[in-house]
């Protein structure tokens, strides 16, 4: 080997150390480096954030990927007819636990909206929202406020209704899912609002107290020509006692 080709050979010896080392200093730096990073703009379908142990507790969605909620570890494969973005939250075991979801369209010319944020109960349904619907002119928004049975949600009932959401027989179907409903019995469906506050679909700023069965026993309410009421109602929606009544009203 002439004295040339040696100084070549220690010349890239040389730069394959010093490239190693700056190597290993930048990946030294880059661990070192604090955990945040700056984006003008972010482009995602949907962005999931966890826990250091992998536990999901948020998820940031676009229609398409959407989570179905997830029971008892179990993820429901089904959207219950809703269509739209919004975000789902998970409780410590990856269980859903609300969310807030949004979907505006038109339909036939007529405008279809329906947003809402809720709050569950600890491995149940709704406990409190905030909902808006619209469907051309009718309009409804307001607070709500729900029961719910004190039995949990299961991952076994989450796969039984992924099962049943799944058959294509419509007939078979119904039959399936009035099963489902007696098997879960009373975990699952009993539900019950107890309380609205907001605007109803028939142009009335009111508040509604519900019994333990979901119906009406103390309306509040001003009407879309100004006029002012407070009725008390019996378990058949009978109105006992009216303020303004006969008697008062002018």
């Amino acid at each position: 080997m002439d004295e040339k080709l040696r100084k070549e050979v220690r010349i890239l010896k040389a730069y394959a150390i010093l490239s190693s080392l700056l190597f290993a200093v930048l990946i030294f730096a880059a661990f070192r480096s604090p955990k945040i990073v700056d984006f003008d703009q972010i482009n995602a379908h949907r962005i999931n954030i966890r826990e250091t142990n992998g536990t999901i507790r948020l998820a940031i969605s676009n229609t398409d990927e959407f989570p179905g909620g997830t029971i008892g570890g179990v993820e429901l494969k089904y959207r219950n007819g809703h269509r739209g973005a919004g975000l789902l939250f998970y409780n410590d075991d990856g269980d859903e636990n609300g969310g807030l979801v949004y979907e505006t369209h038109v339909v036939n010319g007529v405008p279809e909206a329906n947003s809402t944020i809720r709050f569950d109960h600890f491995r149940q349904q709704e406990a409190v929202g905030l909902n808006y619907e619209q469907h051309g002119d009718t309009k409804e928004s307001g607070l709500l406020v729900w029961d719910q049975p004190n039995a949990p949600l299961t991952g076994d009932m989450a796969r039984d209704l992924n099962q049943i959401q799944t058959m294509k027989d419509t007939a078979a179907q119904r039959t399936a899912y009035k099963a489902f409903q007696q098997k879960y019995d009373p975990a699952f469906g009993h539900f019950t609002q107890r309380v609205f506050v907001g605007r109803t679909r028939n142009d009335e700023a009111a508040v509604l107290l519900m019994d333990t069965k979901g119906k009406a026993r103390v309306r509040l309410a001003v009407d879309s020509a100004n006029n002012a009421s407070l009725q008390f109602l019996d378990a058949n929606g009978k109105v006992v006692y009216r303020l303004p009544n006969d008697s008062t009203a002018k």
